[in-house]
C-alpha cells in the first residue's frame, strides 16, 4: 500500500555575477536540415552549478540527471508516488516502513545498488549534516534487512516520509567512503539515466547516456549544459543559435525573442509563489489590522505589469496551487482597495510607520513596486537588498527572538514552494514567523496524521488561517520562460531548476 502524502523539494534560485559560458560551438545547433537526430543537444541555464555533491542539494539540473531517489512524485497527482530505486513500499505500522528495492540497478562506476547504499546515504547525510539531515533526524532507526530490503522506523508517525525520501539522492556507499564530500563534489557516481563525463563550475556539465541504466534509456546520447550567471547573455546565446535550449530565462527575454523565426518561446507555470511573509513578531505587522491594510494596498494587476512584464498570475491567497496536496478552491486572491487600506493605517495611527521589505537582488523590481503601493496608503516603506549569504542567514532563522528584534518587516522567501506537491513545505517556513497557538496545533497535527483525507483537511484549515489572519503579503505567481530552436522536442521547462533530459531530442 502506498499511502497518499505529498512531495516537497526545496528549489532556491542561485544568483551570481558574470557569465559562465562553455567554450566551443553548439554541437546540436541546426545545420543542413538532414532530418537526422543530433547526438548532442546544448542546453543553457541561468542556474549555477558549483558542486555535484548530491547530498547537499534536494533538486538541481546536474544531480537530478545523474542520481536517483527511492521514490518520485507523480506529476499532476498530488500525494501519489512512483517507484524509482524502491520497487515497492509498505507502511506496516504508524512508525514503521518497509522498502523493497529494485534489483539489477548499477551505479555509474559499475557497482551494484543494494540496501547498504541506502543505509550508507542516510549515515552520510546525518554525519555531514547535509541539507536532508533533518529528515534522518526524524528516524528512530534504519537498517538493511537483506540486500534489497530497508526498514525505517520513525520517531513519530510521519505522513510525509515519502515526500522526504523523494528529496534524497542515493550515493554508492563504498565510493562515498573512499572519495567523500570533496570527491563527489567534482564527479558524479549515481544510478541516473546520464553519467557526468565532464564538469567545471566555470564552464558547465557534459552528460553522456548511461547504457546500463535500469529504466527506459535517454533518447539523446549527449547533453551539454552551459551555465550563465548573466541571464541576458543566456537570451542572446539562444537568439544567436549558440545553444539549442534556454532554461530559466528572465521575463525580458519574451519581448526580445518573440517573433524570431529561429527561436520558439515557451511560457511555463514558473517555480512558485513570491512568498512575501510578514514578520508578525515585531511592529508594525504584529498588528493584524495593519497586515490587512498592507494586503488591501497591493494592486496585483499593477504589480504584474510593473514588476513582471505581464508574466505572472495572482497568488491564489494560499501557498500552493491547484493539483497540489492541501489546495482548496474555497480561497481566492484578496481584493485591492487602496482607499480602505489608507483608512485602516490612519485609524491605527500608523501613518509614516517604517516598513522594511528584505530580499535578494532578483526580487528587487517586485519589492520596489510593493513598497510604492504601501507608501501610497500611508506607510513609510523601503526595500533592503541583501547578499545571498545574508538572505540565507535570515531564511534559516528559527528563533522567534531573532525575528522579534529584526528590522525586517516583510521577508521575501522566494520562488520555491508552490511547485512542490505538498503544502507543508511552505507551511514549515511560515511557522517561523507566526505566533499563533491554533496554527502551531494544526501544524503539529498534520505532520502526524497518517490518514490522507484527514491530513488534507488539516492543511486546508491552515490555508484558511493564513488567509484570514493575513499572515502572508499576497502578490504573484511567476511564469517561467524557456526557449528552443527548431527541431527540438521533449524539452522540460516545468521542473524548475531540475530538468528531465531523457526525452530531449533534436532533429537537424
Amino acid at each position: 500500500m502506498n499511502p497518499k502524502t505529498g512531495f516537497s523539494r526545496l528549489a532556491l534560485a542561485a544568483t551570481a555575477a558574470g557569465a559562465l559560458i562553455l567554450t566551443g560551438c553548439a554541437a546540436g545547433s541546426a545545420s543542413g536540415g538532414s532530418g537526422e537526430q543530433a547526438d548532442t543537444v546544448v542546453v543553457g541555464t541561468s542556474f549555477i552549478l558549483d558542486s555535484l555533491n548530491p547530498l547537499q542539494t534536494q533538486r538541481g539540473v546536474a544531480v537530478s540527471a545523474a542520481y536517483d531517489t527511492l521514490v518520485r512524485p507523480v506529476a499532476g497527482q498530488p500525494g501519489q508516488f512512483e517507484s524509482r530505486l524502491a520497487d515497492s513500499w509498505e507502511n506496516t505500522s504508524e512508525n514503521e516502513w518497509i522498502f523493497t528495492l529494485r534489483e539489477g540497478v548499477t551505479f555509474h562506476d559499475g557497482s551494484e545498488f543494494t540496501a547498504e547504499d541506502v543505509v550508507g546515504t542516510f549515515d552520510a547525510v546525518a554525519e555531514g549534516q547535509y541539507i536532508s539531515a533533518p529528515i534522518v533526524a526524524g528516524f528512530a532507526s534504519y537498517e538493511a534487512i537483506d540486500d534489497y530490503t530497508v526498514k525505517i522506523t520513525t520517531i513519530n508517525p510521519d505522513p510525509i516520509l515519502l515526500t522526504s525520501l523523494a528529496q534524497m539522492y542515493i550515493v554508492p556507499s563504498d565510493a562515498w567512503a573512499e572519495l567523500g564530500e570533496n570527491g563527489l563534489a567534482s564527479q558524479a557516481i549515481g544510478t541516473g539515466a546520464y553519467e557526468i563525463t565532464d564538469f567545471a563550475p566555470d564552464t558547465g556539465v557534459k552528460f553522456t547516456r548511461f547504457e546500463d541504466f535500469w529504466g527506459e534509456p535517454a533518447l539523446t546520447e549527449n547533453i551539454q549544459v552551459r551555465t550563465f550567471a548573466d541571464s541576458s547573455t543566456l537570451t542572446s546565446s539562444i537568439e544567436a543559435g549558440e545553444i539549442d535550449v534556454a532554461h530559466a530565462l528572465p521575463a525580458t527575454a519574451k519581448a526580445t525573442l518573440e517573433g524570431s523565426a529561429s527561436v520558439e518561446v515557451v511560457n511555463t507555470a514558473g517555480d512558485g509563489t513570491s512568498y512575501l511573509q510578514f514578520n508578525t513578531l515585531t511592529a508594525p505587522f504584529d498588528n493584524a489590522e495593519l497586515r490587512r491594510a498592507a494586503n488591501l494596498a497591493v494592486d496585483i494587476d499593477g504589480l504584474i505589469a510593473a514588476a513582471s512584464l505581464g508574466l505572472a498570475d495572482p497568488e491564489p491567497g494560499q501557498l500552493t496551487d491547484a493539483n497540489k496536496f492541501g489546495y482548496t478552491d474555497e480561497i481566492t486572491a484578496p481584493a485591492f482597495d487602496a482607499d480602505e487600506a489608507a483608512k485602516i493605517v490612519a485609524a491605527e495611527g500608523a501613518e509614516g510607520t517604517p516598513v522594511v521589505l528584505t530580499g535578494l537582488a532578483a526580487q528587487k523590481p517586485a519589492l520596489e513596486a510593493v513598497s510604492g503601493m504601501l507608501n501610497d496608503v500611508g506607510f513609510s516603506a523601503s526595500v533592503k537588498i541583501v547578499e545571498t549569504a545574508d538572505w540565507l542567514t535570515l531564511f534559516r532563522i528559527t528563533d522567534p527572538n531573532e525575528w522579534a528584534t529584526s528590522d525586517t518587516s516583510v521577508f521575501a522567501r522566494g520562488l520555491s514552494y508552490v511547485s512542490t506537491s505538498d503544502a507543508n513545505r511552505a507551511y514549515q517556513y511560515a511557522s517561523r514567523l507566526v505566533d499563533d497557538a491554533k496554527w502551531n496545533e494544526l501544524q503539529t497535527a498534520q505532520l502526524q496524521e497518517m490518514d490522507a483525507d484527514a491530513r488534507e483537511a488539516l492543511l486546508i484549515e491552515q490555508a484558511h488561517l493564513l488567509y484570514d489572519n493575513d499572515y502572508i503579503l499576497w502578490t504573484t505567481q511567476a511564469q517561467g520562460i524557456g526557449a528552443q530552436v527548431p527541431g527540438i522536442s521533449g524539452a522540460d521547462f516545468e521542473g524548475g531548476n531540475a530538468m528531465d533530459f531523457t526525452k530531449l531530442t533534436k532533429t537537424n
